[in-house]
């Protein structure tokens, strides 16, 4: 929540926020609630005296009452977190008694969270702190408390805002949370001043739903209305019709075992594929956890190899102990309201600040009161209100009649009305004049998709994975040459694995184009960066102002490749040291005066063009050096096998060759004006262009001369009638083999300026990174049961409190201290959290300066070893 936190006057707080309820409601509370209140010695003290003060008759909130539910997390919900007290509507309230005085949390009925603590001192709202943010590790712990609390209220209701009370012994503070920033009142005394809290629980029983926060378009069904009898029958017809001659056992999981008997259909080695191994068969996938690190909901278990999954996801979603909602959607297109049901969301982004994005497996329902026959998606979330920011439906219209493949078919979406955080509007009467508003603007927004897809960490194997990636390709490629549109937030939430129907293959669509911008147009939409950390090419993350363009787009797939390769992969860097690697690769940063930047490890394996495993790796050996995965094995399925790994898994070839690439593309400093060299190759040729064409019309004319070249070229050396995939189904725009320049091996390092020049400029276009990965689908053998159990720890690391600056993304959940080892050659960081170095802000800057140039010595130093060994 950095420069997200505004601290105001009571009066402002009550005027802005909690409006004079009419004459009918003038039943003023009484003034003495808490006289004679004890001081704390525990807050077991608080819980027991403040609830029992503020439930008696014509005292408090009426119509709510204060339960204490400390320790006792709602079993609705994955997170055991619970607030130490909260209001409910009196119906609605936990159950308690003498010998249970504490209630359970319930978060779908939790009107106000209430966080108790006995000493004022770890206040998280410190006066005379610019940005808002708290120092001290105490008042910081309190900060992550509040805003967990927030987090899972956002999560389990539809809420527009909400508010909180924070109890510092005899201290309170009254706040306001949305999806732009926190609005927290002065600091009181509320024996002393108690009609400052009880004035607030009055006034505020006296709002409407819609004033405390509640989203007035959707309501809650309940298990035995007749919607939810409809809803229960629709998804037993579904599943009967996708599976007509399946027996009873038809919905049950269809779990792999472990063992030998996952690799019973192995390819033992690419000698033997005629016999096991596959260049493009993608069957359906093996269910997995979770996906991604947004992701907050674990992924339904599912059993079926074609559609069908959609219909077990809806079932899924159908969870008793969870509400189930109707959702109106304002359609811009055709000015109606629709309407549609649902369960439990299918997807939840976590974090307060920002889009809150959540997804729906829903069911379209009928004006008569009847629900459709076709599941579609549904996506709410609180979209970036900016006049230069499309909405998403506007830019999926757009790419839909420009044949943009591999990508969501509109249905309808539109702006919910009045639903606008009101945060920046306050900041703005608070500072008035031309100071720039520190706090986002955020409009509630609902998109409907026709396909429902799954996670890209369900896919099967790993020809499946890169299948999916080259269509992401693809679908970048379509959008930016036919519709003038580049994506800039490419993650792994954001690819999906799709059935297509049509062709009964599986395929990739590449989804969420909220943050797409139109490379036409040249105005600055944003100053800060946009897109999901993890998964941001190096520039991007050095420069927050950077524009994005077609080569940070196309390192942003090469990191959601390297993200699923090594969790769901056999590889050669140790499984103990999985979590670690995924935390320095994907989550870290480092932190100087001008903001965040990119992390060592990203930076050095784009720098060096090898993924480094000598830090990660305990048994140093000659097979371990650099990041290899493992061809499966019959012999030796365990992946503790490391005598003698067979590296011939094509990933490996495919992977070096990008890494040249955008070693390339980073040390290459300085271009000349030159013609680009073009190495021969028996397939396809692709001519010289010049520098100052278009971008756009450089890849069209290159895709234009491929389908000239296929429709005069030879066959695969497998080819689509022996190996029917969803490559040779779906795929007309690319033929195999391309014109590019090369790189296969770390030995084999560019020094010169040309070579440099030449592989650089295969990220230009996306023409050879498609060329390149359909040439590896089409003519390589893959093995065809190579996924093992994910490889990443159950047990994140904990998150990091230090301060980041704002921007579209959010602040990964990564570790506090940085790894520190002896054997790392990116310089490991320490912490900075001792009382010392807080009073020193100015040496703490030095500090970090003197670390960020002793890493880039360390990277230069590593970099020459590299090149001389090889």
């Amino acid at each position: 929540m950095y420069h997200k936190i505004v601290v105001v006057k009571q009066s402002d707080f009550m005027d802005f926020f909690v409006p004079v309820p009419s004459e009918s409601h003038r039943c003023l509370p009484r003034r003495d609630v808490f006289h004679g209140l004890r001081i704390f010695q525990n807050e077991s003290q608080m819980y027991h005296d403040i609830p029992s003060r503020l439930n008696k008759k014509k005292r408090g909130c009426h119509g709510y009452t204060i339960v204490a539910t400390l320790h006792k997390g709602d079993n609705a919900v994955s997170s055991t977190l619970a607030p130490d007290c909260g209001f409910y509507p009196a119906d609605h309230a936990p159950a308690t008694d003498k010998k249970q005085p504490y209630g359970r949390t319930d978060w779908s009925y939790l009107e106000i969270p209430v966080e108790c603590k006995r000493d004022p001192s770890v206040d998280p709202f410190e006066k005379n702190v610019p940005c808002g943010e708290p120092l001290s590790e105490g008042r910081k712990s309190c900060l992550r408390q509040i805003l967990s609390d927030s987090e899972l209220l956002f999560l389990n209701q539809h809420r527009m805002f909400h508010f909180l009370i924070l109890f510092l012994g005899h201290y309170a503070r009254i706040l306001r949370i949305d999806r732009s920033g926190i609005f927290a009142t002065e600091r009181f005394d509320y024996v002393k001043e108690e009609d400052k809290l009880t004035d607030f629980l009055w006034q505020y029983s006296c709002l409407s739903p819609e004033q405390r926060g509640h989203d007035p378009t959707v309501e809650r069904i309940d298990p035995a209305h007749h919607l939810a009898k409809a809803m229960r029958e629709k998804v037993a017809e579904a599943k009967r019709n996708a599976r007509p001659d399946a027996g009873p056992a038809a919905d049950t999981d269809a779990q792999p075992t472990d063992g030998e008997a996952r690799f019973a259909e192995a390819n033992a080695h690419p000698a033997n594929a005629a016999a096991h191994g596959h260049a493009t068969d993608v069957p359906t996938e093996t269910p997995e956890d979770e996906d991604g690190d947004d992701e907050v909901l674990p992924e339904p278990q599912l059993a079926s190899d074609d559609g069908s999954y959609i219909a077990d996801l809806f079932d899924a979603s159908l969870d008793e102990k969870r509400p189930w909602w109707r959702l109106e959607v304002h359609d811009e297109l055709t000015g109606t309201i629709q309407s549609f049901v649902a369960g439990k969301p299918h997807f939840l982004a976590a974090g307060v600040q920002g889009r809150g994005t959540r997804g729906y497996v829903a069911l379209p329902l009928k004006s008569d009161g009847t629900l459709g026959d076709c599941f579609v998606y549904l996506k709410d979330a609180w979209r970036v209100n900016h006049p230069t920011i499309q909405k998403e439906g506007t830019t999926l219209k757009h790419l839909n009649d420009n044949g943009v493949r591999y990508i969501p078919t509109l249905l309808c979406h539109g702006d919910l009305p009045s639903q606008v955080t009101e945060s920046p509007e306050r900041w703005k009467q608070l500072h008035p004049g031309n100071t720039p508003c520190p706090l986002k603007e955020h409009q509630h927004y609902r998109i409907v998709v026709k396909e429902v897809g799954k996670p890209l960490s369900h896919f099967k194997n790993s020809s499946q994975l890169v299948i999916a990636l080259f269509h992401c390709v693809l679908a970048h490629q379509d959008a930016f040459e036919l519709a003038g549109f580049i994506h800039r937030d490419i993650s792994a939430g954001n690819i999906l694995l799709y059935y297509n129907e049509e062709t009964g293959f599986w395929q990739g669509i590449l989804t969420d184009w909220e943050l797409a911008q139109d490379v036409t147009k040249t105005e600055v939409r944003q100053t800060s960066r946009t897109g999901t950390w993890q998964f941001m090419s190096a520039n991007v993350q050095d420069k927050p102002t950077r524009v994005v363009v077609i080569p940070d787009e196309l390192e942003s797939i090469f990191h959601v490749l390297i993200f699923y390769g090594v969790r769901f992969l056999r590889h050669n860097l140790d499984n103990k040291s999985v979590g670690r690697f995924l935390h320095d690769y994907f989550d870290d940063y480092w932190t100087d005066s001008e903001g965040t930047r990119c992390g060592a490890a990203k930076r050095y394996t784009v720098m060096s063009g090898t993924i480094d495993l000598i830090p990660y790796n305990h048994e140093r050996t000659a097979y371990n050096r650099i990041l290899q995965f493992i061809w499966p094995s019959l012999t030796s399925p365990e992946d503790t096998a490391r005598d003698a790994p067979d590296f011939s898994h094509p990933l490996n070839d495919l992977i070096n060759t990008l890494l040249a690439w955008f070693q390339a593309h980073y040390t290459y400093v300085k271009p000349v004006p030159r013609q680009p060299a073009v190495v021969d190759h028996p397939t396809c040729a692709v001519s010289t262009v010049t520098s100052s064409e278009d971008p756009r019309r450089r890849g069209s004319r290159a895709r234009s001369q491929l389908h000239r070249a296929q429709a005069h070229g030879t066959d695969s050396p497998h080819n689509s009638s022996n190996n029917p995939s969803a490559i040779s189904a779906t795929e007309t725009a690319h033929a195999p083999g391309s014109t590019l320049n090369v790189q296969t091996a770390p030995s084999q390092q560019v020094t010169d300026a040309t070579g440099k020049a030449d592989l650089a400029h295969n990220l230009h276009t996306h023409h050879p990174m498609a060329c390149l990965l359909y040439d590896s689908l089409k003519t390589v053998y893959w093995p065809k049961d190579d996924k093992v159990e994910d490889k990443r720890p159950k047990k994140r690391l904990a998150p990091k409190s230090d301060p980041v600056p704002s921007g579209t993304w959010y602040p990964p959940r990564t570790s506090r201290r940085m790894w520190m080892s002896r054997d790392t050659s990116f310089a490991p960081g320490c912490s900075l959290s001792s009382s010392r170095w807080r009073r020193n802000p100015a040496r703490i800057l030095r500090t970090r300066e003197r670390r960020k140039r002793a890493v880039t010595r360390s990277i230069q130093v590593t970099s020459r070893h590299t090149k001389t060994s090889g």
